[in-house]
């Protein structure tokens, strides 16, 4: 016999709240990290400072949370080993352009 809808839905919601951590872990670093800069000026490269020791004192911060954002932020790393606030902005639309399909939890009953 299949899921009940009841569970799938409630995998499906569990899935979408995950990213939806990891993108306002990323938002909260980004607003803690990069300076605010008039709306005239190009805000150049800040470097972050993404040390676990920094970053466990912020509300959204879980060790599996942390990994994995800083897995995502390595991974859009261009030609320099330092995260910057363009690498941090890119992660975050990432994160939230990410579509967790619903029909990939549709049920079967027989």
């Amino acid at each position: 016999m299949g899921k009940s809808p009841d569970a799938v839905v409630l995998k499906w919601k569990s899935e979408i709240e995950v990213i939806k951590r990891h993108e306002l872990f990323l938002r909260e670093i980004k607003s803690n990290e990069v300076p605010v800069f008039e709306n005239n000026d190009k805000a150049p490269d800040v470097i972050i400072d993404t040390s676990e020791s920094i970053l466990s004192s912020y509300y959204y911060y879980s060790k599996e949370v942390y990994d994995i954002c800083i897995t995502s932020l390595r991974k859009d790393l261009a030609e320099s080993d330092v995260i910057t606030n363009d690498v941090l902005q890119r992660c975050i639309i990432s994160m939230s352009q990410t579509v967790i399909s619903h029909s990939k939890y549709r049920y079967v009953t027989l």
